[in-house]
């Protein structure tokens, strides 16, 4: 297997004209990095409402440190959720994708959340198929089965 395996992640998250964008950046740093440079958006949401939207990347050792880490803070239940949601979660490109609790995070917690307020992650790995990825979250202890 060439390198790690994980090439690169990526960050994604609204602030909504209701919130501080302050503490949305706040729990997208507790998440990546504050040293990763965010990319900042402004739209307007169905109603009209401005939605700010803050993106942020890593790649190489950067993603490699930042995947261990939020694997370091994550529960075990959690863990097995990714584990037995692999296939669901993947997209067959070599990227798997993890929603995360944005009020959680912004407390300092990791927790996954099947909810829409949360902070959207996309690990690139290096490789596509289903089984090499499942190895490779193991050795990073993404995910316990």
């Amino acid at each position: 297997m060439r390198g790690k395996g994980v090439a690169g992640i990526e960050f994604q998250v609204f602030a909504h004209s209701t919130e501080d964008p302050d503490k949305v950046i706040k729990a997208l740093f507790f998440l990546s990095d504050e040293k990763l440079e965010v990319a900042k958006e402004k739209v307007r949401g169905h109603y009209g409402n401005e939605v700010i939207i803050f993106r942020a990347k890593a790649s190489g050792r950067e993603a490699e440190k930042i995947v261990r880490r939020l694997a370091s803070l994550m529960s075990e239940e959690d863990k097995a959720k990714i584990g037995r949601q692999l296939s669901l979660r993947c997209d067959g490109h070599g990227n798997l994708f993890l929603r995360f609790d944005k009020q959680k995070a912004y407390l300092g917690e990791v927790r996954l959340s099947d909810y829409e307020d949360v902070v959207r992650a996309k690990i690139k790995f290096s490789r596509n198929k289903l089984e090499e990825i499942r190895e490779i979250c193991k050795t990073y202890n993404l995910i316990v089965e």
